[in-house]
């Protein structure tokens, strides 16, 4: 078994559990099937030139303090959408902390949280805000206010990716889930919150939708390539073993 995380799968969805320490973003520009990474892909891009070619331009936040800057705003201009925010909080003696909140930038999010922390990593998608217990209000208020409507539909039937945090004793881990087979975003909602979660957001979906992992018995390696397709960047585990 690994030390560092561990690989579930369920009815719904396949997930890596591991602590928020043990994860980040970096841009491969490929496939998932083509890198070394344990992870899953990260947010939304840009990639007029087909998905078989690497793509154009970053449409969500991503940052890293091991990789740096490879994002942008937030997709489709400056609209305020989901980050998922990993940092040593300065007014709790550095404790390592994820916390989700809707940011148009890197910038606005260290103007939201503040400028003496420790940022570690900033990985942008929209906001599933499980805190709102119903799908229908969630729907007709965060979903629209991101303005995702027409977009990227909520009720849609395709595969899915999520990225959820839950806090559990003093550690805050990360459920990082691709779904099996085709799903709403309701039902991502719905996995999250069972899994105890406290918010997430959802990342890119359809044949962007991708996982890479060595799987329990420690021999095999799951893959889910999507359609083939080059994503802009993956949310990577720091230490696979």
């Amino acid at each position: 078994m690994a030390i560092n995380y561990v690989f579930k799968e369920t009815t719904d969805f396949y997930t890596i559990v591991t602590p928020v320490s043990n994860i980040t973003t970096r841009k491969i520009a490929d496939n998932i099937s083509a890198v070394n990474d344990y992870g899953i892909n990260g947010g939304f891009f840009n990639s007029p030139n087909g998905y078989n070619n690497p793509p154009t331009e970053s449409l969500s936040i991503g940052w890293s303090s091991i990789y740096g800057d490879h994002g942008s705003t937030n997709a489709y201009g400056n609209k305020s959408r989901g980050t998922v925010v990993i940092f040593e909080d300065y007014f709790d003696n550095y404790k390592l902390k994820g916390a989700i909140l809707r940011a148009t930038s890197i910038t606005d999010v260290k103007n939201q949280l503040g400028y003496n922390h420790r940022y570690r990593a900033m990985i942008g998608g929209g906001s599933l805000s499980l805190g709102i217990a119903s799908n229908s209000t969630w729907k007709d208020t965060v979903f629209a206010n991101e303005e995702w409507s027409g977009l990227y539909p909520e009720f849609a039937l395709t595969n899915r990716t999520c990225l959820g945090l839950k806090n559990s004793g003093s550690e805050t881990y990360a459920f990082l889930a691709t779904s099996k087979g085709w799903k709403s975003m309701y039902a991502c909602r719905d996995y999250l919150k069972s899994e105890g979660c406290f918010d997430g957001i959802f990342l890119d979906g359809s044949g962007s939708s991708q996982m890479r992992c060595l799987s329990n018995d420690n021999v095999n390696i799951y893959v889910n390539s999507g359609d083939g397709r080059k994503i802009w960047n993956i949310v990577t585990l720091i230490n696979k073993s």
